[in-house]
């Protein structure tokens, strides 16, 4: 007999959600939520169907009809997140707290002025691909509504991207400079994918609103974008080579030494075209320092933020050209890096040497370097 209740009971629990699911899903349908996002599942996944000619108040409203599931899944996500990391550790729920926090906010207003960015897009696009080249004719409408069609990839997946930056537990859990190390290689790859994807669509589509063939409307994505890409490197190009005169030197240099070291007077310089760092440094840590092994000097090395030092062959790092035989605890010395060094810089100062005539090297991080851009 209490075995039949229990079966009731269990039957009833799960006929009443089922009557709540249909429930809200008849709630839903009728605010025409569910069938909005069914049109941006159609039109991420057969983009050959964006052919409705819209203005460019028509495509806002189509956009904006569209965005409110996506924003309800990209809550959902922030909460899912927030609260498995919460779960690891105290700390860890803090920190995925603003973690998340940060990256639901920046999504939100992405998503929400996704249009407007949009906008200028098109004006461009217009200008390079119809004004100047000729390589599509349609009004500027057209344009904005192929790229309106083209966002609907993001909008599909916005919530899947929050989730693979953000859920990173190993990094939540052991503090923020673990999480500013770690790199979420499935965010990455979907970052690519969705690029292609949005690219795919947005071609697609302007083929079909213009009329023209796949092959133009490629040239009329991607004209703009070479032009614009050249007229950048160009501009960048003196600053690349080292070429002109003191205008081209960074503003400035700031160097902060670590607890027990010293550092002061740096000093960026412009010596046959090749940018230069000198920077006195000292220790004090008791100790004198010598070359490692079988070395002549100690060894001091520029290294670019976040990446660790092991060695001389570390990729980005930078070796001084100053010899400097031994360095007396208290005692300053100048040294000089000359290879490498650009219009911006952040990173660190090793020294790597011995505390004994040659003795196995140490490997320090003495000082904090920053070069401004000019």
């Amino acid at each position: 007999m209490e075995y039949k209740l229990q079966c009731t009971v269990a039957y009833a629990g799960l006929r009443c959600i089922k009557y709540k699911y249909f429930a809200l899903k008849r709630k839903y349908d009728s605010m025409g939520i569910i069938s909005n996002f069914r049109e941006v599942i159609r039109a991420s996944i057969h983009p050959g169907g964006n052919t409705k000619e819209m203005g460019i108040g028509d495509a806002l409203r189509y956009y904006y009809t569209a965005l409110p599931m996506p924003i309800v899944l990209l809550a959902l996500a922030a909460a899912i997140v927030f609260a498995v990391s919460f779960l690891q550790s105290f700390f860890g729920g803090l920190l995925a707290g603003t973690v998340v926090a940060v990256a639901f906010v920046y999504v939100l207003i992405s998503l929400l002025l996704y249009p407007i960015f949009i906008l200028i897009d098109t004006a461009i696009v217009h200008f390079f691909s119809k004004i100047l080249f000729k390589i599509i004719k349609g009004p500027i409408e057209k344009t904005y509504a192929a790229f309106i069609y083209g966002g609907m990839p993001m909008l599909m997946l916005s919530w899947l991207l929050l989730i693979l930056f953000t859920f990173l537990p190993q990094s939540i859990a052991y503090g923020l400079s673990s999480y500013q190390n770690s790199l979420s290689i499935p965010g990455i790859v979907l970052i690519l994918i969705l690029g292609i994807w949005v690219a795919a669509v947005a071609i697609i589509s302007l083929a079909k609103q213009h009329n023209v063939s796949i092959v133009r409307a490629f040239l009329a994505y991607i004209v703009p974008v070479i032009i614009l890409v050249a007229i950048m490197l160009a501009l960048e190009a003196p600053l690349l080579l080292g070429i002109g005169h003191k205008s081209l030197l960074p503003k400035g240099a700031t160097c902060i030494a670590t607890s027990g070291y010293s550092c002061a007077n740096p000093t960026v310089a412009l010596i046959n075209s090749v940018r230069t760092l000198s920077v006195t440094v000292g220790q004090a840590t008791g100790a004198t320092w010598y070359p490692p092994g079988s070395n002549t000097s100690i060894e001091f090395y520029l290294v670019p933020y976040n990446v660790s030092f092991t060695n001389a062959s570390t990729p980005g790092s930078i070796e001084s050209s100053s010899s400097v035989p031994i360095l007396n605890s208290v005692e300053l010395q100048t040294i000089t890096f000359s290879h490498g060094i650009g219009n911006y810089f952040s990173g660190n100062i090793y020294a790597v040497y011995a505390t004994s005539q040659g003795g196995s090297a140490m490997y320090t991080n003495i000082a904090m370097v920053t070069i401004e851009p000019s």
